[in-house]
């Protein structure tokens, strides 16, 4: 826990889903080394403090980035490309938790393309691929889902520090546990729908393969395992033949288009229960259509054509639309059919 008098410059910079980015200056700084009951600090360090809405009263789920943190920290000797997390402070006016970690100063990846597209290089776009790819698996491996993998989770830097990669995997505050996500029984999902995976719509778990689904195939069992993705940027990042980007109308950094749509992760679960409760709807409706259409029989009398229903011998009914084709003018050799919609 770091005193919140220790931060100074605290300025608003962005707003998520679940709470509000605060760039600041921590007077004294994280601790990088520390040797003989003696630390070395980096003082006067720019942070990001994360504060959590409505955490007051806090709980292990407002701390689940840090319990991820932890457990891939202390299994694994070495983490690159995920983010680092330096520790909790408290808003003295809201009585909010805020975590504090470090800041990346050339934003996520939308900002960081956008900012400067035609500048990046085609080794530097594979490098960064790479160590996106690195972090994933590094997370993959350790048998965590993030759950919440988009453009906005994944944050760049100009230069490196003692706790700052160039590339780096963010906001782990809502992953879990591959065994954990198979056992919850909480089936809120969260998320930005263009990048949630569509089985989870389906009402299906989270899995890895909900992680690497946002430019992959909609069948999970048909997606390539990120360690797949890894090795094969890799391979072509050896491969010596660079793509050279030439600047075109048809592409680079698209301006957006729907300013009022929503970009950050949000509860879906209502959403995506209501969508799931018309698709069976539909799913029943298009069934007994299908039926009905079945059991409609055509019978020709003096050159009448007209399509009626056959009696359903059980009391159970439903109310449908069904069309008639009646010769309105049958007397004459050259006759007009008019089509009349009955709700029977």
């Amino acid at each position: 826990f770091v005193p919140y008098d220790q931060f100074k410059n605290i300025e608003f910079i962005a707003e998520g889903g679940f709470s509000k980015i605060y760039k600041a200056t921590w007077i004294d700084g994280p601790v990088y080394n520390y040797s003989h009951k003696i630390s070395s600090r980096q003082n006067n360090y720019t942070v990001v403090l994360k504060k959590l809405n409505n955490s007051s009263n806090i709980s292990s789920k407002e701390l689940n980035e840090l319990k991820i943190f932890y457990e891939l920290s202390s299994k694994q000797k070495y983490v690159n490309n995920v983010a680092e997390y330096f520790g909790i402070t408290q808003d003295p006016n809201s009585q909010d938790i805020m975590i504090i970690m470090p800041y990346y100063n050339s934003g996520d990846l939308i900002h960081y393309i956008t900012k400067d597209f035609y500048n990046i290089n085609w080794n530097t776009k594979l490098a960064k691929l790479i160590s996106i790819s690195s972090g994933l698996s590094q997370i993959h491996k350790l048998n965590i889902i993030h759950r919440d993998f988009h453009s906005g989770n994944i944050f760049f830097n100009e230069t490196l520090d003692k706790f700052v990669n160039y590339t780096t995997i963010g906001d782990l505050g809502i992953s879990k546990s591959a065994t954990e996500s198979e056992d919850d029984n909480n089936n809120e999902n969260y998320g930005i729908i263009p990048y949630m995976a569509p089985e989870v719509f389906q009402g299906q778990k989270y899995t890895k393969a909900s992680d690497i689904y946002k430019c992959w195939h909609s069948d999970p069992d048909k997606r390539p395992r990120i360690t797949d993705i890894e090795e094969r940027i890799n391979e072509i990042s050896n491969n010596g033949h660079p793509t050279e980007i030439i600047k075109s109308s048809d592409i680079g950094p698209v301006t957006k288009n729907n300013p009022g749509a929503i970009y950050k992760s949000r509860p879906l679960s209502a959403m995506i229960n209501s969508a799931m409760s018309l698709r069976s709807s539909r799913s029943q409706s298009e069934k007994v259509k299908r039926k009905f259409e079945d059991d409609l029989i055509e019978d020709n009398d003096d050159g009448r054509n007209i399509k009626r229903n056959k009696l359903y011998e059980d009391e159970e009914y439903l109310t449908k639309e069904i069309k008639l084709d009646i010769d309105t003018n049958y007397n004459n050799n050259e006759y007009i059919t008019t089509e009349i919609d009955c709700d029977i």
